[in-house]
């Protein structure tokens, strides 16, 4: 039994995270343009997560946004800027107003490893301001299989003033697990679909370097030996498609 190279590859892909975290969107608070706000992020998940994206509840007409860690909790290191690490960061053209996500792409994005840290959420342009929402002690938690959110706090200046609190951020954190670089296109959605195959014992996969392909002119061979298949690869093009039949079935 042949198949064509391209038909195993995409069966080879990887399994979703959870991402994105999502808090809420339904403020009924909001602080200065110019102003940070604060929550503590628990990675769990033994890979890692990296970050590429935040969706941030503004009505800034253009802005952005700067991802700041600092270990373990934001809580006595609001007001202490050596404390921080700027992590990433990014802008928007165009916000899409109160109560709805604004997205800001961080290109590949950023890597945490497993732990506990301390976020803080600070407006990058003098024109942004973040609405957010009052902690009640029932809404400052939110979680995925990968990372838990606790809220929070805020303040109209960064790292400077006293903190209001609680607080509760909102926005939604885009990721993927391990340090996988992200895709973020400002503007678009994205969904789950499906489970990648190698979720089964039973499935083949291949993962190869970053901009390598080695299975180009390879033919792949599965032969049944009853308690499962020899994958055998070989020089060749495979079918290829002739009068605008595929040789495999249908049409291309």
């Amino acid at each position: 039994m042949r198949f064509l190279s391209i038909a195993i590859l995409s069966c080879a892909a990887a399994l979703n995270a959870q991402s994105p975290l999502t808090t809420t969107f339904l403020n009924n608070n909001g602080n200065s343009v110019g102003g940070m706000v604060w929550f503590d992020l628990d990675v769990t998940d033994p890979a890692g997560i990296q970050i590429f994206a935040l969706d941030i509840n503004t009505a800034g007409a253009s802005g952005g946004a700067d991802f700041y860690t600092c270990p373990t909790t934001y809580v006595g290191n609001e007001i202490n800027a050596a404390a921080w690490t700027l992590a990433g960061g990014g802008v928007f053209a165009t916000g899409a107003g109160m109560g709805a996500p604004t997205q800001i792409c961080m290109g590949g994005g950023f890597y945490l490893p497993p732990g506990q840290y301390g976020v803080a959420i600070a407006q990058e342009l003098t024109n942004t301001n973040q609405a957010y929402t009052n902690g009640i002690g029932t809404n400052q938690v939110y979680t995925t299989t990968e990372l838990t959110l606790t809220a929070g706090a805020s303040a109209n200046a960064q790292f400077a003033g006293v903190p209001f609190t609680p607080r509760v951020w909102n926005g939604s954190i885009h990721y993927n697990v391990g340090p996988v670089p992200g895709v973020c296109i400002a503007g678009a959605t994205t969904e789950q679909y499906g489970l990648g195959c190698n979720r089964s014992y039973a499935s083949i996969y291949e993962i190869s370097a970053t901009g390598a392909f080695d299975l180009t002119d390879t033919d792949l061979t599965a032969t049944n030996t009853g308690a499962g298949y020899v994958i055998l690869a070989t020089p060749g093009t495979g079918p290829l498609p002739v009068g605008g039949v595929d040789p495999l079935g249908g049409t291309v």
